[in-house]
């Protein structure tokens, strides 16, 4: 399950068609990552492709793309709160895990650069160094 998945069409509740997780030991639906996020500030934020370990998101206003943001992809457990029972579902990071478990790109090479490091089992982390030292090492 590590080729980029393409958009799938929305189901009820604004989730991409869930997928059986019994590779998790667990017979749940999870609610997958969403292909558009509205920022709220006019601009989008559009699904380019992800695999099971990352995901990267175009920012984008119309036609024109501001960066990208490339993830880890994390899920959230079932969870029963004041009685009403919410499926397993991947989340978008929230603003403090910039520069945890995902960061913001202006081009599309550097969110590849990325996107392909995360996809191996890097960390963000990680992935930061490695890029920082082949920045060095280009002539």
């Amino acid at each position: 399950m590590n080729e980029p998945l393409d958009k799938a069409p929305a189901m009820a509740e604004g989730c991409i068609k869930p997928v059986d997780i019994a590779d998790f030991s667990s017979a749940t639906r999870l609610c997958l990552l969403k292909a558009e996020y509205p920022n709220g500030d006019g601009r989008t934020l559009s699904l380019v492709k992800r695999c099971e370990k990352a995901a990267m998101y175009a920012l984008e206003r119309g036609d024109v793309i501001h960066g990208y943001e490339v993830f880890t992809v994390r899920t959230k457990p079932a969870a029963v709160l004041f009685g009403k029972h919410y499926p397993p579902k991947e989340i978008y990071p929230s603003n403090t895990d910039f520069g945890k478990s995902a960061v913001s790109c202006r081009t599309l090479e550097r969110a590849e650069a990325y996107y392909e490091l995360l996809r191996s089992g890097k960390t963000i982390v990680e992935a930061q160094k490695i890029l920082r030292e082949r920045k060095t090492h280009v002539a």
